[in-house]
């Protein structure tokens, strides 16, 4: 319970409180959360591509759409089993 004289609080009449830590320092070697979801997203693609032979089946099994699958070939430079990498 925070009390003071008047009729409001102040920053004198709170407690002092000590820094929170800045938390436990990254792994040696850690990669950012950007690339660590892209390297997931690439093995994902690939895979599904690569099994089921079309965009269309590996984006029915990913469950996005056609087009999400294929935005994101082109982004992370991924080849399909039937041609070069899908260049915008």
């Amino acid at each position: 319970m925070v009390m003071s004289d008047g009729k409001t609080i102040g920053p004198g009449d709170l407690p002092d409180f000590p820094e929170a830590p800045a938390g436990p320092p990254a792994p040696p070697g850690a990669a950012d959360l950007k690339s660590a979801v892209e390297t997931v997203e690439r093995r994902l693609i690939q895979s599904a591509v690569d099994s089921f032979g079309s965009t269309r089946k590996a984006s029915e099994a990913l469950g996005i759409s056609q087009a999400s699958v294929v935005r994101k070939m082109r982004r992370l430079g991924i080849v399909s089993g039937r041609g070069p990498a899908i260049r915008s």
